[in-house]
């Protein structure tokens, strides 16, 4: 009997500690520091095109209404036969 009220102590003890760690630990992750838009890093986006005459305008116009605050768009066009290399040079942006 004392080998079994043994184990559920240790068992006990463990399950305790676990819930201990993580009121600890989610409370600390609570008050960390969210970081604001100007630490946000830059990023590239590549988008890969080959005969996309139909549907690159819409995926441009949707890429540039991101809310991410430096981003850079990169169109790679692999050597479209339609009108899509065209179509991404109307864009200056």
């Amino acid at each position: 009997m004392s080998l079994v009220l043994l184990f559920f102590y240790i068992v006990l003890g463990i399950a305790s500690t676990r819930l201990f760690t993580r009121v600890i630990l989610s409370t600390s992750y609570k008050f960390q520091q969210i970081p604001t838009p100007e630490h946000y890093p830059p990023i590239s986006i590549i988008v890969p095109a080959y005969n996309e005459e139909v549907t690159i305008q819409k995926c441009v116009n949707t890429l540039l209404q991101l809310d991410y605050p430096q981003y850079e768009i990169i169109i790679v066009d692999d050597g479209s036969t339609d009108h899509t290399l065209d179509l991404v040079q109307s864009f200056t942006d």
